[in-house]
């Protein structure tokens, strides 16, 4: 517990509110990450724990109403690879929808589908990529789970514009990020681990 009382408090000090930070929506994106049912409705990550981030996954995408958006989300066949290490999840069509409660905030043209954790490695999310990146100085992340595909994104978002010596805000919502609980898997501090982790790559963590 030690170790997890001295990152919660470092976490703490250092989580702004979004609101202090200046954003211009035309040069912002917003990236939910696997905000679908088999992550907050249904399937084996499912527990309190996600399904409390919901009302903060509405606020930050209504208060980043008129930015940039994506939506990068799990959808696997049953032979996909990941399964060597996760349970099985996010094969049917019914899981992989949008939850409802943000559904007024995608269309088509923002859905891009993934095989693995990291979105950064799906064509999809690279096509995306290729076309906004050059024009985006702020990427906000939120979603599911924050030790993994957030985590994993931020990361690689990070280490891409730092190889390049552009001064891109990456910014994760922590707030309106969770991770799966399990016996051997306490999803508050491996939360906490995460954002720790994070800040110490420069990422900046907010609250909505």
């Amino acid at each position: 517990m030690g170790i997890f009382s001295g990152m919660e408090r470092v976490v703490a000090e250092n989580t702004l509110n979004i609101r202090k930070i200046l954003l211009d929506p035309d040069r912002t994106a917003m990236i939910n990450i696997n905000t679908i049912d088999g992550f907050f409705k249904k399937g084996p990550f499912v527990s309190s724990h996600m399904t409390s981030a919901i009302k903060n996954l509405v606020r930050i995408n209504e208060y980043l109403l008129h930015c940039r958006r994506v939506f990068a989300v799990d959808f696997h066949t049953d032979k996909s690879t990941e399964f060597r290490t996760f349970p099985e999840h996010c094969t049917t069509d019914d899981e992989c929808q949008i939850i409802e409660e943000l559904d007024k905030f995608a269309s088509s043209s923002d859905f891009v589908v993934k095989n693995c954790a990291n979105a950064m490695f799906s064509n999809g999310f690279l096509r995306w990529f290729a076309d906004n990146a050059d024009t985006l100085d702020n990427f906000i992340i939120v979603g599911a789970h924050t030790d993994i595909d957030v985590m994993q994104l931020a990361l690689s978002l990070r280490s891409y514009f730092n190889e390049r010596n552009r001064a891109v805000k990456i910014i994760v919502v922590l707030n309106a990020c969770r991770t799966f609980a399990a016996e051997s898997h306490n999803a508050d501090d491996f939360h906490t681990f995460a954002a720790y982790n994070m800040l110490l790559n420069g990422i900046t963590c907010v609250n909505v």
